[in-house]
């Protein structure tokens, strides 16, 4: 026996398909503005929620769910394929950090492929942003950090910390403080991933000191803050040669690699002395 069209639109389950399908004709027409049933667009993805528009615009600039999602997936695989360039393997790490982890762009990728004994945080400054992690992100470590060091992690701590685009806001004070605490918290050869702007992208950018860049090999330029962020937020430079020799002075630098971050930002690769 056929039942008719009208009663099949009627049944539950085929309701929520239709209301599925009509979601997605309309994310694939204007991305940018949708913010209906977005867990019909993300179970194609990831099938995690999706941070509402004023957390995503505060992380990346854009509203744009796919694109949220899809430069989250990239980042991830980044780190992955950064670290195994100097020996370490992503999934030996057992405690993962993500210093500005926002409203978890990156950080929600882990749920792919994670073992029982891999414990991942996720640390920001934005506590509107890590109490949307909490509450949506189901088997992470959310923590609220201050604007400055220290954190209430312990010593030794974590096997990976990565920071994508938060040295690129930070004065130099901030950052080489940072980097001290992030030495601390480390474990003996582990490993920190962060992300930096290179020279070449201030180019043309208002209010850059370009001879401050060029012979000191770093630059912080303010007008480029973040609403809903502190007040020294901003923008900064960095040139490799800068990187090896200040921030060696907390870090070893293992390695610099250009565009090695969504094809953008540079990753600068440090490791703590110490056995592996």
């Amino acid at each position: 026996m056929k039942l008719p069209v009208w009663l099949l639109k009627r049944l539950p389950i085929v309701r929520g398909l239709v209301r599925r399908l009509e979601d997605l004709h309309r994310f694939a027409h204007d991305p940018g503005r949708f913010d209906g049933n977005l867990n019909a667009v993300l179970r194609l993805h990831d099938c995690l929620p999706l941070p509402p528009a004023l957390l995503r615009h505060r992380v990346s600039g854009s509203v744009n769910p796919e694109e949220f999602v899809h430069v989250g997936k990239r980042c991830f695989e980044d780190v992955n394929a950064a670290v195994r360039t100097i020996g370490l393997d992503p999934s030996g790490c057992r405690q993962v950090l993500d210093f500005g982890c926002g409203c978890g762009r990156t950080i929600r990728n882990f749920h792919h492929g994670r073992t029982a004994a891999t414990h991942i945080h996720g640390c920001d400054i934005d506590a509107e942003a890590v109490a949307w992690c909490r509450e949506n992100l189901q088997g992470f470590a959310f923590e609220v950090i201050p604007t400055a060091p220290p954190t209430a992690y312990a010593a030794d701590q974590f096997d990976l910390i990565y920071a994508i685009s938060v040295f690129t806001h930070l004065p130099e004070d901030l950052q080489l403080a940072w980097l001290a605490e992030l030495r601390r918290i480390l474990r003996p050869g582990g490993v920190l991933l962060a992300t930096v702007h290179a020279p070449q992208l201030a180019t043309g950018i208002p209010g850059v000191d370009t001879e401050a860049l060029r012979q000191h090999g770093y630059t912080y330029v303010r007008g480029y803050g973040v609403d809903g962020l502190p007040d020294y937020y901003q923008g900064a430079f960095h040139a490799p040669e800068y990187v090896q020799r200040a921030w060696s002075q907390h870090l070893p630098v293992v390695a610099v690699r250009p565009k090695a971050m969504n094809g953008h930002q540079d990753v600068v690769l440090c490791q703590k002395p110490g056995p592996t």
